[in-house]
């Protein structure tokens, strides 16, 4: 499993202990991530849609190049 179907995984469980343990190569700030979905909850929005899971290597079409992922998600 990749570092980011781990990522999307820990998103859609709502999986904060996860999420927390999560470093650079997961996300850039775990806390906000959790603080995101935890708020979501408290409103009682728990749906999550994904737009997009891409990395600036396909966007710049330069697979030679060391990465950042981007995943685009919605909850409601």
């Amino acid at each position: 499993m990749t570092n980011d179907q781990k990522t999307i995984k820990a998103i859609e469980e709502f999986d904060y202990k996860t999420i927390s343990g999560f470093n650079n190569d997961f996300v850039d700030s775990p806390a906000s991530l959790n603080l995101i979905l935890m708020t979501s909850k408290i409103k009682k929005k728990s749906k999550i849609f994904f737009f997009e899971n891409t990395n600036s290597s396909l966007l710049l079409n330069d697979p030679a190049i060391d990465c950042t992922s981007y995943i685009t998600f919605a909850i409601y």
